[in-house]
C-alpha cells in the first residue's frame, strides 16, 4: 500500500515536499496544469506517493493534501474505481452494473494500484 500527497501549490520539484528517514518516496507525478484531484477535494499540481503516511504537520508544511479515497475498493470478486464525492462527503464508485457508495471497510482496505487487488 502506498499513501499519496497531492501538491497543491506548486509542481512537485526538488526541496519541494519532504523525503522523511525510512519513507520512502514511491513515485513522484506532475500534471501540465493545475487539475481537480477528487480524491483529495482539491486541484494540484501533481502528487508524491509515500511508503508510509505523512505527519499531519509536516504535511502542511510542504502544503501538501492527503489523498481521502483510494482509487480502487473491492466488493467480492468486483474491482470499483472511485468516481467523485458527493456533497456530504460521501464517496461514489463505479462498479460493473452501476455507481455505489465505498464503504469504510473497503476504503480502508481499497489501493491506488488495481493489481494489487486483482491479486489478493
Amino acid at each position: 500500500m502506498s499513501y499519496r500527497y497531492y501538491s497543491s501549490q506548486r509542481p512537485v520539484t526538488p526541496g519541494s515536499f519532504p523525503k522523511p528517514i525510512g519513507n520512502r518516496v514511491l513515485e513522484i507525478v506532475n500534471f501540465d496544469r493545475r487539475t481537480p484531484c477528487y480524491d483529495a477535494n482539491c486541484d494540484a499540481w501533481g502528487y508524491i506517493e509515500y511508503e508510509k503516511p505523512l505527519g499531519k504537520e509536516l504535511a502542511r508544511c510542504y502544503e501538501l493534501v492527503k489523498q481521502k479515497y483510494p482509487l480502487y475498493i473491492k466488493c467480492g470478486e468486483y474491482i470499483g474505481r472511485f468516481q467523485y464525492e458527493e456533497s456530504k462527503g460521501i464517496p461514489i464508485y463505479r462498479f460493473p452494473g452501476g455507481d455505489r457508495v465505498g464503504d469504510s471497510f473497503e476504503i480502508e482496505h481499497g489501493s491506488n494500484n488495481r493489481k494489487e487487488l486483482e491479486e489478493g
